[in-house]
């Protein structure tokens, strides 16, 4: 029984994703390559009545990665794009990657995304060589995070 349903499930998956034969474009192929990224990382709080408020809200922090990495191919119409990596004392090494739906016009979609408690995602390529991204996380009690990526085709 265990056979039949791995094997039901391996037909499904090839047979769900529509794959171009191998001599047809693929309209992904021009937005891959190495790219350099550039993240700017804020924290905003609410805050109250203090010099640096602006409408209720400050930016406590700002951190800027740059990153250099390759843009791939995923799946039927994903793009992995791996923006930074991090260490973390307690967690040790972190690996931040999206992995965004891409239309034939350049324009980065993530669905998924928009059960999170703030959303908000906005990408796009600007011709075929640069990505701007712009996301953000949190929101449960006063503040989020805000990440906005640029990624310039290295080659």
């Amino acid at each position: 029984m265990k056979k039949i349903i791995f094997v039901l499930i391996l037909i499904s998956f090839v047979v769900s994703c529509k794959k171009p034969p191998i001599d047809e474009f693929d309209y992904r192929d021009p937005y891959t390559g190495k790219f350099h990224f550039t993240t700017l990382h804020n924290v905003i709080a609410m805050c109250y009545d203090e010099p640096d408020c602006i409408d209720g809200w400050r930016v406590i922090q700002r951190d800027t990665v740059q990153y250099w990495s390759n843009v791939l191919k995923e799946g039927c119409e994903r793009m992995k794009m791996h923006l930074w990596d991090s260490t973390d004392v307690r967690l040790g090494k972190a690996y931040h990657a999206i992995v965004p739906i891409i239309d034939q016009n350049g324009l980065l979609q993530l669905p998924e995304y928009s059960s999170a408690t703030y959303p908000c995602f906005r990408g796009a390529y600007i011709g075929k060589d640069t990505i701007n991204i712009y996301f953000q996380i949190g929101g449960l009690i006063g503040g989020y995070d805000k990440y906005e990526i640029t990624g310039v085709r290295v080659w």
